[in-house]
């Protein structure tokens, strides 16, 4: 598992400055067993860009977005909504970033921070 935490609002606006029209993605993996991902992070997501006059144009929770099969599945099944956007804001570690800005004709906009790769230590 990857460690996560979010990028403050300020910085993920600024990321996404010029961008009207957003395709919000999260993951169910490593952000939902760091506590930082899940529905609440989507929810909050869609009122920051809502409240920043920013469209969202879907948005969607999927299991590991690091696994580019299951994903490249899920994400054809939305394509209308992701073709309407300019960006995709990915709530997840880098890995999963990457999967989708290597997956999808779009900007990939991460929204957490990568802080470690791998166990947990407790010494």
């Amino acid at each position: 598992m990857n460690a996560t935490e979010r990028k403050p609002d300020d910085e993920i606006l600024e990321s996404l400055a010029g961008v009207t029209r957003v395709f919000i993605l999260g993951c169910q993996g490593c952000p939902v067993g760091c506590e930082t991902g899940g529905q609440p992070w989507l929810d909050r997501m869609r009122a920051l860009l809502t409240g920043a006059g920013k469209t969202v144009t879907g948005a969607v929770l999927l299991d590991m977005i690091c696994n580019k099969a299951l994903v490249g599945i899920r994400l054809g099944r939305l394509a209308r909504q992701i073709g309407e956007a300019e960006a995709i804001l990915v709530g997840s570690c880098g890995v999963g970033v990457q999967a989708v800005g290597n997956m999808v004709p779009r900007l990939a906009v991460p929204a957490m921070d990568t802080l470690s790769v791998g166990a947990v230590s407790f010494d």
